[in-house]
C-alpha cells in the first residue's frame, strides 16, 4: 500500500532482513524498461530497502540492454552487453527527507556514466560480456 507508510514498511522487514544476513538483490531502479533509449526515473522501493537494511547500493549500468529484446516484446536475442560496476554507496545518514536528492545523484552517475562511455573512468570497471 503505497498510501501507507508504515505498512509499506513493514512489507519490507522481510528483505531488509535478508540483506542485513547478506543476500543480495538485484532491482531495476526505473521499476520497468521504458520506451526508448532514454533513462527513466528511478522509483524508490529499492532505495528504501537498502536504506531499511541498511546495506550499500552497488550501482550496475548497463549498456545497450535495449539492442537483445524491445520493452513490447516476449523473446531476448543474443547479444553484446556493456556493464559498468560503480562502487558502493552507503546508506549511512540517508532519511525520508533526502532520498529524493540521494537516489536523483545515483541516477546521475549512471547518466554520466552513460555519456563518457567507453572512455574508462576510474572507479569504474567497464567490461562487454555476452547476455
Amino acid at each position: 500500500d503505497r498510501q501507507d507508510h508504515g505498512a509499506a514498511m513493514a512489507a519490507l522487514e522481510p528483505v531488509a532482513r535478508r540483506l542485513r544476513e547478506g543476500c543480495s538483490l538485484v532491482i531495476a531502479p526505473e521499476g520497468t524498461r521504458v520506451a526508448g533509449t532514454g533513462l527513466g526515473e528511478f522509483k524508490k522501493g529499492a532505495f528504501r530497502m537498502a536504506m531499511a537494511a541498511g546495506v550499500p547500493i552497488v550501482p550496475i549500468v548497463i549498456r545497450n540492454a535495449e539492442d537483445l529484446g524491445a520493452r513490447t516484446s516476449m523473446m531476448i536475442r543474443p547479444g553484446i552487453v556493456d556493464v559498468a560496476v560503480l562502487p558502493p554507496v552507503p546508506v549511512r545518514g540517508w532519511t525520508r527527507a533526502n532520498l529524493d536528492s540521494r537516489i536523483a545523484a545515483i541516477r546521475q552517475s549512471f547518466i554520466d556514466t552513460l555519456a563518457e562511455w567507453p572512455r574508462r573512468r576510474r572507479g569504474i570497471s567497464a567490461r562487454a560480456g555476452r547476455a
